[in-house]
């Protein structure tokens, strides 16, 4: 540093006493001027994409169609409003709260399985008409996974969606489920959307296929994201405005 101050110290006369030559380079970090003479803007970094986590049973990754899933929808919803994302899906047929899925986790299982290393901005969890344990043992299995999530990503948003149901119907056990998620989604400060008092399947005008109680097609995916989207967005903004 001293060696540089000296040698800058003794140029500088000569700079000052020296004619600069002509020159048509731009100085660094100058745009490079149009024909016109004006500069071209510069260009404009790309934003940093988010981190998103969908937690959910059949209806998260799987299709009556072979259509795009709604978080794979939500995303590109996301990247259209300028907010490209990354998204991980950790959901499996059969899986729930309280039940594990096909591949032998629940949810809290499910969110405990994400690499150690991994940071999250927004969690959405989805489901579950699986779980038939009654409304209070919901509620303990839903608290704990939510738990399990804010404490691994404290400042991720939380999306919390209820147990659908298709046609305007739902069994007991649905019902009891749904009161036990919105219970924990509600102490845990979270978003909670409500497919069941909203009626989002209630009417199923080609929104569900398959003979078992099914999965989304194409519209019921689409519908999933609509509905979803907006709560993913509005959990984006409120970290960003903290």
């Amino acid at each position: 540093m001293v060696v540089g101050a000296v040698a800058f110290a003794v140029l500088l006369p000569f700079a000052l006493n020296r004619t600069p030559p002509a020159s048509t380079a731009s100085t660094p970090g100058t745009p490079e001027p149009a024909e016109d003479g004006t500069p071209e803007p510069e260009p404009t970094a790309e934003p940093e994409p988010v981190a998103v986590l969908a937690v959910g049973d059949g209806w998260t990754v799987a299709t009556g169609d072979g259509a795009a899933t709604w978080p794979q929808l939500v995303v590109e919803g996301l990247a259209a409003d300028g907010t490209p994302a990354e998204l991980t899906v950790a959901a499996g047929a059969g899986a729930g709260y309280m039940q594990p899925g096909a591949d032998g986790n629940t949810f809290e299982e499910l969110v405990a399985a994400q690499p150690a290393d991994r940071v999250f901005d927004v969690v959405v969890f989805f489901g579950s008409q699986n779980d038939t344990g009654g409304a209070a043992a919901v509620r303990t299995a839903a608290t704990a996974a939510f738990t399990r999530a804010q404490e691994a990503w404290p400042d991720a948003g939380l999306v919390v969606v209820g147990p659908p149901w298709r046609g305007d119907d739902p069994p007991a056990s649905v019902i009891e489920a749904r009161a036990g998620v919105q219970s924990a989604a509600t102490a845990a400060g979270a978003t909670f959307l409500d497919p069941l008092e909203e009626g989002w399947f209630a009417e199923d005008e080609g929104l569900v296929a398959g003979a078992d109680g099914g999965y989304p097609t194409a519209t019921g995916h689409r519908l999933l994201a609509d509905r979803i989207l907006p709560a993913v967005r509005a959990a984006l903004e409120a970290r960003t405005a903290e």
